[in-house]
């Protein structure tokens, strides 16, 4: 016998929201013409805030909390308007990958998928705009990937912070730009940037902040950043010299598939057979 489901359905939303085939927009223009509940002298009226803040709040919010918050004021209802269409429009991501992949009868089509990656990016979304910017960077478009990367990036999106830190970094030394955006991504728990970050810290001779990062890299799964702490612990270089911590760390690298560190494993099985 089928059991039946006791809890009542949580509301996603603040309001009840009109099931609109406009998608809930029909719903914010009837709410702002009836409701005095955020006039201009409430105490609770939030439309001083910038419009440019409100939209960074936008771009990390569900569907169902960004209409929610839409219906703060009318301000926000207006900066979050690109947003809620950006989620409205997550199909073209959607047939952007699939275009991209041939996946699910679609024939690979960068072109198209291009373009549909530009669509989505054009309300707001910061994964599309990183998707076209890998387009653009392997055809050598590098303007036009970068200009994507840095939307997206001070909109707080840690993949497109990663890879415009990452297109600064062949410059040597390292510009301060690409400490920046490394750093911004390393701190959203990017391991990519964490490591990245730890090699540029290390050029620059800060070598303690680097092996502290390449730690944190490592600890996130990153094989090659395994390898390297294993070093840091073997010479003390960072990090207290610790032998025990460097078999430990080679000993994964290895087990991860990482080719020195399986070399170097095999070259002194003595000493790991007992790790």
């Amino acid at each position: 016998m089928r059991k039946r489901n006791r809890w009542e359905r949580r509301e996603t939303t603040a309001f009840p929201l009109l099931n609109t085939k406009q998608g809930g927009e029909l719903h914010h223009k009837i709410f702002w013409k009836t409701s005095n509940r955020f006039s201009t002298s409430s105490p609770r009226d939030f439309s001083d805030l910038p419009q440019e803040l409100v939209t960074k709040i936008g771009a990390s919010l569900s569907y169902g909390n960004l209409k929610a918050a839409s219906l703060v004021c009318k301000s926000w209802c207006d900066a979050l308007r690109p947003a809620r269409k950006a989620m409205k429009y997550k199909e073209y991501e959607r047939w952007g990958k699939q275009f991209k992949q041939g996946l699910c009868g679609f024939l690979p089509n960068i072109h198209n998928a291009l373009k549909m990656f530009l669509k989505a990016a054009e309300y707001g979304s910061t994964r599309a705009m990183v998707d076209a910017g890998l387009i653009y960077w392997k055809r050598g478009e590098k303007d036009k990937a970068c200009d994507l990367y840095r939307r997206a990036a001070e909109l707080g999106d840690r993949n497109a912070q990663f890879n415009l830190g990452l297109s600064y970094v062949p410059v040597q030394p390292p510009p301060e730009e690409a400490i920046k955006w490394l750093s911004l991504a390393a701190f959203q728990g990017h391991a990519g940037a964490q490591y990245q970050l730890a090699h540029c810290l290390r050029q620059g001779g800060n070598m303690e902040e680097a092996a502290g990062w390449c730690l944190r890299a490592a600890e996130g799964g990153y094989v090659r950043a395994m390898y390297n702490v294993s070093m840091c612990y073997k010479y003390g270089e960072g990090l207290v010299q610790c032998d025990h911590q460097a078999r430990k760390w080679m000993k994964l690298a290895a087990d991860c598939g990482h080719i020195k560190a399986q070399d170097y494993v095999l070259r002194h099985q003595k000493v790991y057979s007992i790790v």
